[in-house]
């Protein structure tokens, strides 16, 4: 798989976990780079939040928020080819309300420097795929992936998906309790396509170059957390019209997400 530009993003408060993502990504039999610049300790935080505009985070809202309801209400029953309409109902009723009164989560806020770090790692990342002249493909993963029994096989798996299929996402390592409806993958494929390209937690995902320069030249400015930031970029770049952006989610994660398990503490905890 030397047509994949593989990198790990990872920091100094959690380089104990690079050995193991390191083991988990030698599945694909290549260099890995790590991407450790950006760290929140060494960044001036107040000349980067200086330069964000307060409002982008409720003027984008609209873009993304039925996306990120139905992702609530899916949980447990699986995300569906599309948006479903009450999501889109509730998002309207939300927006309609000020800010200090729509519920904690989707309130406008100033991100956090672990944010806005894990925000420059994968820009530095995306930017790398996106200008590589020899990969067709790039992987980003976070440092808290771990591999599991069936880690190798998989790997094999997604080796001849992406020799039969074009792709431009893949999230890989699932994660925020999201999964694909079992009435959308009624062939039992370990990747499904998904029609309303959604994010899930950004742990692992493989990004096609093409793809990787649209979301680097939309990447700024810094308005959302990782998650969501990606999401509003796939949401609004050209190739995200008329549902044409090949987004896939693997069925059954190539990795287990270290965070989402007891193994790991997330950072933002």
């Amino acid at each position: 798989m030397s047509f994949i530009k593989t990198l790990l993003i990872t920091c100094d408060i959690t380089k104990d976990r690079r050995k193991a993502a390191w083991s988990a990504l030698d599945l694909f039999n290549q260099s890995v780079e790590m991407v450790t610049a950006f760290d929140a300790d060494n960044l001036n935080m107040k000349e980067i939040l200086s330069s964000i505009n307060s409002d982008s985070w409720s003027n984008r809202l609209s873009t993304i928020l039925p996306i990120l309801i139905d992702n609530i209400q899916s949980r447990g029953t699986g995300i569906g080819h599309s948006v479903s309409q009450d999501a889109y109902l509730l998002s309207q009723q939300i927006l309609d309300l000020p800010n200090e009164l729509r519920p904690e989560w989707v309130k406008s806020r100033i991100l956090s420097p672990g944010e806005v770090s894990v925000l420059l790692k994968h820009y530095y990342a995306l930017a790398a795929i996106a200008n590589s002249p020899d990969h067709d493909y790039g992987l980003v993963a976070e440092d808290d992936i771990l591999v599991h029994k069936n880690s190798g096989n998989m790997v094999k798996m997604l080796n001849i998906f992406l020799n039969q299929c074009e792709v431009d996402y893949i999230d890989l390592a699932g994660g925020a309790g999201l999964e694909v409806s079992s009435a959308i993958n009624n062939n039992s494929s370990q990747f499904v396509l998904i029609n309303t390209p959604r994010t899930r937690t950004n742990a692992c995902y493989l990004i096609s170059r093409n793809l990787a320069r649209d979301i680097v030249n939309g990447f700024l400015p810094l308005v959302y957390p990782i998650d969501w930031h990606i999401q509003y970029i796939l949401s609004t770049t050209n190739n995200a019209e008329l549902d044409s952006l090949r987004c896939y989610w693997a069925t059954n994660p190539l990795f287990i997400h270290g965070s989402e398990t007891s193994f790991y503490k997330s950072w933002r905890a």
